[in-house]
């Protein structure tokens, strides 16, 4: 035994190392393309025309006085300011104080303007269908929405009224009386022409707080026909 050979140990051989397995980097998402924004379509500039040659610019006096008066007929004097007018015409309120410094001289120039209006219209007084005439101009106030005669609802409120607005307003009931008198052929007594222009004022006034024009209509046929007596009777 001694004699035989150590039997060799059989070497194993060492495994092999075990590999990590390399990460696979996961996909990356391609970026959504975000579509760019559509510009909205610019609109064409409208053409402006051009003013006509001697085309002459717009009166903004006139403009400011026909806005006030509107108002003022329907609302009296506190029923408007520059900055309203300034509204209602397009422009500033210190265009309007450019034309008119104060309140009372816009009132003023406003009433004197009406009164010229007023009077021209009814045409000479000595002409047949004078007192028609006046009777028409007091109801146009109504057929137009116009609202009050305008001397008529200042002179309701003549106690708060400036100065020179009030002696506006005395100017044209003396222009009218006068004028209604001498269509009624009164030379010195003028209680008819008083009473017509009085009775007109009043029939206007309840014409429209009744909101009814034929009101109107019947108090000025008797108001004429009580005229018409007084002169000829």
């Amino acid at each position: 035994m001694a004699g035989k050979k150590k039997a060799r140990k059989r070497e194993r051989p060492e495994p092999a190392p075990v590999q990590e397995p390399v990460p696979v980097p996961e996909p990356v998402p391609e970026p959504v393309p975000v579509p760019e924004p559509v510009p909205e379509p610019v609109p064409a500039p409208v053409p402006v025309a051009a003013a006509p040659a001697g085309a002459r610019p717009p009166d903004r006096r006139a403009q400011i006085l026909d806005a006030a008066e509107a108002m003022a007929r329907q609302a009296g004097y506190g029923g408007f300011s520059f900055r309203q007018i300034a509204a209602e015409v397009g422009i500033r309120s210190a265009s309007v104080h450019h034309h008119f410094p104060t309140k009372a001289a816009l009132a003023a120039t406003l009433t004197a303007r009406y009164a010229d209006r007023f009077i021209e219209g009814l045409g000479p007084p000595d002409e047949p269908g004078a007192q028609l005439r006046l009777i028409a101009a007091y109801r146009a106030a109504l057929s137009d929405r116009a609202g009050m005669c305008l001397c008529g609802i200042f002179a309701a409120e003549a106690g708060g009224l400036p100065a020179t607005v009030t002696v506006e307003v005395r100017e044209f009931f003396e222009r009218l009386i006068g004028w209604t008198a001498e269509s009624l052929g009164e030379t010195g007594d003028r209680s008819g022409a008083e009473a017509l222009v009085a009775g007109l004022e009043g029939a206007l006034l309840a014409a429209r707080a009744l909101g009814e024009t034929a009101a109107f209509d019947r108090a000025a046929a008797r108001l004429l026909d009580a005229a018409k007596g007084a002169r000829w009777g």
